[in-house]
């Protein structure tokens, strides 16, 4: 596991970190920069990562046990290189989105009536995305000159279309 503390203020990554030590867990990495965004912050984990998929997740994410099982599967059995959780507002459970799209006016959209089955989204929410090192690699990572909260995640999935993935 890799932290990445781009200069918050809400001690997040020192709880986390209390907490792995609590637990005895001993596999991660911490890195610390400075107000570069969330995009840059992505892409200093992923150039540390070793393994086969990159899981982003914000520090206000919470995520749900054995949630890495059901993502490799869902790569592996749709043979897909991104895959994205539903996202709930932990102040507000019934305001939830499986993914996102732009509208007419290309206005970010969520999308929130569910699927009955995986189903492609335009715009993968990078609040929890969850995609294979190599893809990711391929595409450039996330733009550093995206450094407001959400765009990266819209310019990433562009990217990853006109990539064709």
């Amino acid at each position: 596991m890799i932290t990445v503390d781009d200069a918050s203020n809400d001690l997040c990554v020192e709880k986390l970190e209390l907490y792995l030590n609590k637990i005895n867990f001993r596999n991660f990495t911490s890195i610390h920069i400075n107000n570069k965004g969330p995009g840059m912050a992505r892409n200093a984990g992923a150039s540390k990562a070793r393994g086969k998929y990159l899981f982003f997740c914000d520090g206000h994410i919470k995520v749900q046990e054995h949630c890495f099982d059901g993502l490799v599967n869902t790569l592996v059995n749709n043979n897909a290189d991104f895959a994205i959780t539903t996202v709930v507002d932990m102040y507000n459970l019934n305001s939830v989105g499986y993914g996102a799209t732009w509208n007419e006016k290309l206005q970010f959209t969520w999308l929130v009536n569910k699927s009955h089955e995986n189903s492609e989204v335009s715009i993968a929410s990078g609040t929890s995305l969850f995609v294979i090192k190599s893809a990711f690699e391929k595409i450039g990572g996330y733009n550093k000159l995206f450094k407001g909260y959400g765009l990266e995640d819209q310019e990433i999935c562009m990217k990853a279309w006109l990539y064709g993935f």
